[in-house]
């Protein structure tokens, strides 16, 4: 072994074994977050999708000592008002999210008066700099800076696409194979490159890899790393939990290996299944400054089941899930009003996908300020209707009349696009 050799062995597991690091233009903040500063104001809709093209969010703050370090940062920044990754809801009481999927919040720091009580059922949070404290308002009838949070991952040189701690090695960037093969080839090809086909855990990742590929032109779909285990039940090949999916509600294909749609729409990144011998692109997946994957206990997740409650009348039913009309399935219909108010985390708009739809009387969908954004009837095609909101309303009207006797009603799966 030659001197070159011996130290490139001897540094590299210690860069790989350092603390947290964050990716170029991102600063460590507090040894757990990576953020970046927009100076720049924007509405909280456009500052959501500049930060999710990134694969992240608005910058999360769930403790005092982050809350002081993300105000001293803005301040530091020339910054007065800045968007925070916080959206409230408000129907008959007041709930507030975490835009990274996390649920509830469980800190504020809000000002005296604050979330409002009597506001639209969709409240926007900013922080005041001065003072740390936060305040609300409409998403889109306000211009602020903001700063993006990413999660922290582990440096490493060698890799090009760094995110959470696995770096990503999309096919058509390692030399020397074909970029394009079936799943048992790509997976043999990410072996060969210490790594698996990916899997997926969360929205976030699923925006990182679309920051991977900008153009639809080129790369329309990639060969994920799932295989079926029983018809519509599949298992991640890296052995990580089957925790999260992206099914496109509308797509009815039956396979045993899964791809994510990258082509042109609004909603890109959702999966389908396909056969294992399609021939497509495909993406690597490999945890840094380990060469074989951690095996975990896997849980296999299903599609959505034909037997979920209707949730007719709901308060507030988030992203993912499903409604359907009341008594659906049955004939005649039985007699009744409903509505649904279904939202999205608030670093998203909502999808809604009718996988099923055989109504009498009109179905309506509105936006989150009373703009009638749908109106069907009939017997039709699974569709979708993507709001450019991140809470929207649905209501139907069915009677007993006799033209129902022929209708069926519908149903709908909710997704964060």
């Amino acid at each position: 072994m030659n001197l070159y050799s011996f130290v490139t062995l001897f540094l590299l597991p210690v860069y790989l074994s350092a603390g947290p690091s964050c990716p170029a233009g991102f600063s460590l903040i507090n040894q757990s977050k990576c953020i970046k500063v927009f100076t720049s104001s924007a509405k909280r809709s456009d500052a959501t999708t500049q930060c999710t093209s990134l694969g992240g969010t608005l910058v999360t703050i769930k403790n005092a000592i982050d809350n002081r370090a993300i105000s001293t940062i803005a301040a530091s920044a020339g910054l007065q008002n800045i968007w925070i990754g916080i959206y409230c809801y408000n129907l008959h009481n007041v709930t507030c999210y975490h835009d990274d999927s996390t649920g509830v919040i469980s800190y504020n720091s809000f000002r005296p008066g604050y979330p409002k009580e009597d506001f639209d059922i969709g409240q926007s949070v900013y922080m005041q700099t001065y003072g740390a404290e936060w305040h609300t308002g409409y998403r889109d009838q306000m211009s602020l800076p903001f700063l993006c949070e990413l999660p922290t991952t582990i440096s490493d040189p060698t890799c090009t696409h760094n995110y959470n701690g696995y770096c990503y090695l999309p096919s058509h960037e390692i030399p020397g194979i074909d970029s394009s093969t079936t799943y048992s080839k790509a997976q043999a090809i990410c072996k060969a490159n210490s790594a698996n086909l990916v899997s997926i855990h969360s929205q976030q990742e699923v925006d990182y890899i679309k920051s991977i590929y900008t153009n639809p032109n080129e790369i329309s779909q990639i060969t994920l790393g799932a295989v079926a285990s029983q018809l519509h039940v599949f298992n991640w090949v890296d052995g990580s939990n089957f925790d999260y999916n992206y099914f496109d509600p509308l797509v009815n294909s039956t396979g045993n290996c899964l791809q994510m749609d990258l082509s042109y729409r609004f909603d890109r990144g959702l999966w389908s299944e396909i056969s294992c011998q399609s021939v497509n692109t495909f993406l690597c997946k490999r945890k840094i400054g380990v060469m074989e994957q951690i095996k975990e206990p896997s849980q296999p997740i299903k599609h959505f089941d034909l037997s979920d409650p209707s949730n007719c009348n709901t308060t507030l039913l988030m992203a993912p899930g499903v409604f359907t009309s009341f008594g659906y399935g049955t004939s005649p219909l039985p007699n009744t009003y409903c509505y649904w108010r279904v939202a999205a985390v608030g670093a998203y708009k909502v999808g809604i996908y009718f996988t099923d739809f055989s109504v009498w009387f009109n179905m309506n969908i509105e936006d989150q300020y009373g703009q009638t954004i749908a109106r069907s009837t009939g017997n039709l095609q699974p569709f979708s209707v993507l709001a450019s909101t991140t809470i929207a309303t649905v209501t139907h009207l069915q009677t007993d009349d006799t033209p129902s006797y022929n209708r069926h009603g519908f149903r709908a799966v909710v997704l964060p696009y």
